[in-house]
């Protein structure tokens, strides 16, 4: 008897459990150039949450914390060669392939007359590679050995920044002259875009970092 009424409470409580278990699964859409936020439920909803500028690159996207509306919009959506275009910002933002030993990055501009992205040379950093000051490297690095790995405003840089990294147990801080960024297009060969974390995941946050020599491994780019 009581497995009997334990039987009927499951199944009378399944009901719920699915239903919550429903309203947890969200995505966003894109369509006709507007992103909406959609469950998949039985009675399904789908409220608009943003408008693309150049209309929808990703159809469906499931709606994870690291995950923001715009993420879907054609204009951010990591370009190819062969992508149609109109103009060299059409080609952009671009991808870096990255492991623990090489960096590939894809520089692209629009071919006019082909109207398709096509490979092209990257940007020139000023100051590129040249030590940061000194006493910005001293504020940014934390006490001891500890590793880190940081992008920091510096005057003494030609374009205002500066690349410090340690790893663990090192007693000096790898550090290079380098420039702002939000994608990996926008950085030299052999580094990417390293992005500060939003503590916040708001995305109404515009997102910004740092071009790191070497990539997230930091390959080449050691301390003297």
């Amino acid at each position: 008897m009581i497995r009997y009424l334990g039987l009927l409470a499951l199944l009378g409580t399944t009901g719920c459990l699915l239903q919550s278990e429903c309203d947890a699964s969200v995505s966003y859409a894109c369509a006709a150039g507007v992103v909406s936020l959609v469950s998949s439920c039985e009675e399904s909803t789908s409220t608009p949450v943003g408008t693309c500028a150049k209309g929808c690159g990703i159809a469906q996207m499931y709606a994870g914390l690291d995950v923001c509306p715009a993420d879907l919009c054609r204009e951010n959506v990591p370009k190819k060669p062969g992508d149609p275009c109109q103009t060299d910002d059409d080609c952009r933002p671009t991808q870096a392939d990255s492991s623990t030993t090489m960096v590939t990055n894809t520089h692209l501009a629009c071919d006019t007359a082909a109207k398709a992205c096509a490979a092209a040379a990257g940007p020139t950093v000023a100051d590129w590679l040249k030590p940061c000051s000194a006493d910005v490297v001293a504020q940014t690095a934390p006490a001891g050995t500890r590793a880190f790995d940081r992008g920091a405003p510096d005057p003494g840089c030609a374009e205002g920044w500066c690349a410090a990294a340690r790893v663990e147990g090192a007693a000096c801080v790898a550090n290079s002259c380098t420039r702002a960024c939000t994608s990996d297009d926008q950085c030299p060969a052999e580094s990417t875009c390293i992005l500060f974390v939003n503590g916040t995941n708001a995305c109404d946050t515009p997102p910004m970092g740092w071009c790191k020599p070497g990539g997230p491994f930091g390959i080449g780019f050691t301390c003297m």
